[in-house]
């Protein structure tokens, strides 16, 4: 009845059930008025009788029909399965989670109020489907929200339009609970828009597929040189860990990729799929990743300060020297090419040095950089020769020198010193450490600086030995005139009276001084006698003049 009267409303006066609805209606108000009429005859109510009968079943053709709503709650079990519903749901429970930003909490809320809309959609159509729904009640007026007496019936009053809205107005239409079908289509719109606001949930791939792309590629983990680390066999026998974490990397990218290729999977799993890949990606990358810490600082040393490199560039460098330079520049150059690459953020991945790279890198500089040490400035020769500066102050050549107490002081002597100390400098210069102060790599002496210090101190001995030896040809000559001079008639006579003063005294004095002479002149000839043990200059001359005032 209620049905009809809403279908005529819809589709118009003219349509078939406004047109049912108005012949009910007036059938059942003719009906009612004859049962007071007490001059009615048989034939009367059974005309009315028929006519109200067969209005009414018209009027029960348009029954509730709830067969979409019920089939709609039949398929919702299967809902409950679908993503979108284990999204949302997945949302709801994160309702007290702090950890959330403003946007993640706003779509919690959304959630929150989808699922709401949802349940509640759900209850009204249960409420429809099982005849459970609540009597009208007044929408209006003093009796505002009471409910509709089941004793108020629709008027008769040919005036009013039985097709108009309000003709029903304040009529129970819920006396048993029973739903319209205005109830089920509520019902159902209901639950539709509901099923629909579920849309906005749906699962997004787009981070995780995000996340699978970052594989490939120049730029792709699969270039990364803590990917390829892992993936060496000469990184795994020092990094055996290493193993399980590319294995972990690679199960976690592909289970993302499976997760892409399954139907209906849920926002969950493609999170947790993210995380996972995401998470095995990180450890992979930030715990095996290339180090060069310890090749950077054999880089940094600038061993071409170093004397023994100095002395590989040297134009008189053996050609040994000369390729242990040219392995060292190359090898070099190889590490400091490998370093920039990995440092520079434009070089691709794929292009970056890996850590069996940096270690061979590392092997070869250092191996090379040993090679250089054979070529270190050695400084035996010239510490020998100043370590013997005492004793060659022994010579008599250099006592000859101190002898005289020349004023200037001697050439031969200030070159000696001079030499000398040059030598002792370049000595501590080698050594780091002058007048104190550390001495720079750069400042440290080469071979040939060290060789020249070594010519200069040798040749200035040479001069000090050449330009101040003994003479001792007058000696040896007064010496060699002794026959001579014993036949002189003055030597005679005292001989003659060599018993008695002066004589005596006088020739005693003359053997002495030439038993001197002869002495000095045979240490000075002996090639036996050491140069400290020679004669000096002045000893020579201290000896001539005594054998002269001998003889005198």
């Amino acid at each position: 009845y209620f049905n009809a009267h809403a279908m005529g409303i819809k589709e118009g006066s003219n349509a078939q059930s406004a047109i049912d609805f108005k012949t009910y209606n007036d059938a059942y108000h003719a009906a009612k008025k004859l049962l007071h009429n007490p001059q009615a005859t048989q034939t009367e109510i059974d005309a009315l009788k028929d006519a109200l009968i067969n209005a009414r079943k018209v009027i029960e053709k348009y029954t509730t029909d709830t067969t979409e709503l019920t089939n709609k709650l039949n398929d919702d079990k299967k809902f409950n399965d679908n993503p979108l519903f284990k999204n949302v749901l997945e949302l709801t429970k994160k309702v007290n989670d702090q950890s959330l930003d403003a946007k993640e909490k706003a779509k919690v809320t959304q959630a929150i109020n989808v699922k709401k809309a949802y349940d509640e959609a759900l209850a009204q159509a249960n409420k429809v489907i099982n005849n459970q729904l609540s009597k009208d009640v007044y929408a209006e007026g003093a009796d505002k929200g009471k409910e509709i007496p089941l004793t108020n019936i629709p008027v008769d009053d040919p005036n009013v339009d039985v097709n108009s809205a309000d003709y029903l107005k304040n009529i129970q239409s819920h006396a048993n609970g029973e739903a319209l079908q205005k109830d089920v289509d509520d019902a159902l719109k209901m639950l539709d828009d509901a099923y629909k606001s579920f849309a906005q949930f749906e699962t997004n791939t787009d981070q995780l597929k995000q996340s699978i792309y970052q594989h490939d590629g120049a730029s792709g983990t699969e270039n990364d040189p803590a990917y390829r680390n892992a993936n060496d066999p000469n990184y795994l026998a020092k990094h055996k860990d290493a193993e399980n974490a590319i294995k972990t990397y690679n199960q976690a990218l592909n289970d993302a990729k499976n997760i892409l290729n399954k139907d209906d999977i849920t926002q969950k799993q493609v999170d947790e799929a993210k995380q996972n890949l995401d998470t095995a990606r990180k450890a992979l990358i930030e715990k095996y990743k290339t180090d060069i810490n310890t090749l950077k600082p054999l880089v940094d040393q600038n061993v071409t300060d170093e004397a023994y490199y100095r002395n590989t560039t040297a134009t008189d460098a053996s050609k040994e020297a000369k390729e242990a330079m040219k392995k060292y520049d190359d090898s070099l150059a190889k590490a400091k090419e490998l370093i920039q690459k990995h440092t520079d953020t434009n070089v691709p991945l794929s292009q970056k040095p890996t850590q069996t790279e940096i270690d061979n890198a590392l092997a070869k500089l250092s191996a090379a950089q040993e090679g250089l040490k054979p070529f270190e400035t050695k400084i035996d020769e010239i510490q020998k020769e100043v370590n013997d500066d005492s004793n060659f102050q022994k010579n008599v050549e250099y006592q000859n020198i101190k002898d005289r107490k020349e004023t200037p002081k001697n050439p031969d002597l200030e070159e000696y010193e001079k030499a000398l100390n040059d030598a002792k400098e370049l000595i501590d210069k080698h050594n780091g450490l002058l007048n104190g102060q550390a001495v720079p790599a750069k400042d440290r002496p080469t071979q040939k600086q060290v060789d020249d210090a070594l010519a200069k101190l040798n040749l200035a001995k040479k001069n000090l030995l050449d330009h101040n030896k003994t003479n001792v040809d007058n000696l040896r000559n007064e010496a060699n005139k002794d026959q001579e001079f014993k036949k002189l008639a003055e030597f005679t006579n005292a001989n003659d009276n060599k018993d008695k003063e002066p004589a005596k005294s006088d020739l005693a004095a003359y053997k002495s001084a030439l038993d001197n002479a002869n002495e000095l002149l045979h240490k000075q000839d002996d090639p036996n006698t050491p140069n400290d043990q020679k004669p000096t200059q002045k000893q020579v001359d201290d000896a001539l003049a005594k054998l002269n005032l001998a003889k005198k």
